[in-house]
């Protein structure tokens, strides 16, 4: 019989994380099946894995590319062509299993609508008591995975619509110029004076789902950076280093606010480049994200950022994720 699991992502503890039901064996689904079991599971995003269609030949044989080929769908059945954390959700139930490996430079290769993701399995994780829960081969598997953005755009943010919004934010500073970052989703990034207006601020819902409509976004992205003197840092902030906390609301995907977005985060990643990068002349650097504290999550998410010499930007999202349940699936 066909299998799922249910993964909690961006955590190494069950249930503060950001869950993805990820669904084995779906070479025989058919699309409208699987926005079907995605509708179902109300879970904000729904992985399929399939076989790998990108092969690469050889003079004896053609070899696939990728480990695995994933679809996408979230719970009103849109298929997205990336997510972040149902990319580390669905290489960390395949890893638990024993059904993919790292390659010799340590990385898995996904499929997806948004091309082929490189996802790094790092090696010198510590490994948890035998509490995964996962069934697999690798029931004690804790393992930091991280994949490279595929791609990024920027998008501007019209002025009327970030003054209808400070409008609507009642004793919010808004910091830096807002915008729109495309890495799969498309995210409204906005940064905000303090940590507190972050986790103070209430959204009309229904005005988010208007503008995210009206402006082809997936969401919205408000975060603000924790400082010395903020007493709840809980984050690991070393030198070079920067803790943030992220909110992000989609509701127009029906996503009221996301536990923990490795889109999301990465978005951040982008957008702090341009300000960090070019006013410290920087090369590179490490955010340590926090998320989910308003809807009782606990989310960590580590985005590391650099700049090659010929100024390319890698923006690559990492974190753990531990298996909560499995069993087996009917159409």
């Amino acid at each position: 019989m066909p299998r799922f699991k249910q993964v909690d992502v961006f955590t190494k503890t069950k249930y503060l994380g950001n869950p993805v039901a990820v669904i084995y064996d779906c070479d025989n689904l058919t699309t409208k099946e699987m926005q079907k079991i995605a509708r179902w599971t109300n879970l904000s995003e729904t992985t399929f894995i399939l076989t790998p269609k990108s092969f690469k030949s050889s003079s004896s044989s053609s070899l696939p590319i990728a480990d695995y080929r994933v679809r996408i769908f979230t719970s009103n059945g849109n298929e997205l062509s990336f997510a972040g954390h149902p990319t580390i959700g669905t290489a960390f139930a395949l890893l638990e299993d024993g059904k993919i490996k790292p390659n010799n430079q340590g990385q898995i290769i996904q499929e997806c609508g948004a091309g082929l993701v490189k996802i790094s399995v790092d090696k010198k994780a510590p490994r948890s008591n035998g509490s995964g829960g996962g069934g697999g081969d690798n029931d004690d598997l804790s393992v930091l995975l991280s994949f490279e953005l595929p791609y990024f755009k920027f998008q501007e943010i019209k002025h009327e619509v970030i003054k209808e919004l400070q409008n609507s934010w009642n004793n919010v500073n808004i910091i830096g110029k807002p915008i729109v970052i495309e890495d799969g989703p498309k995210w409204a990034i906005f940064q905000f004076e303090s940590i507190q207006q972050v986790l103070d601020l209430n959204v009309d819902l229904k005005q988010i789902e208007r503008l995210s409509l009206e402006n082809d976004w997936t969401g919205i992205g408000v975060f603000g950076k924790y400082y010395d003197n903020d007493n709840d840092n809980d984050n690991d902030n070393d030198d070079g280093e920067i803790a943030i906390e992220l909110r992000n609301i989609a509701p127009a995907v029906g996503v009221k606010e996301d536990p923990a977005c490795g889109s999301g985060s990465g978005a951040i990643g982008v957008y702090l480049a341009n300000y960090i990068m070019n006013d410290n002349d920087k090369d590179k650097f490490t955010i340590n994200i926090s998320q989910g504290k308003s809807i009782k999550r606990d989310g960590k998410i580590k985005v590391n950022v650099e700049r090659n010499n010929k100024n390319d930007l890698s923006i690559h999202v990492g974190g753990y994720a531990i298996t909560c349940f499995q069993g087996i699936y009917s159409i």
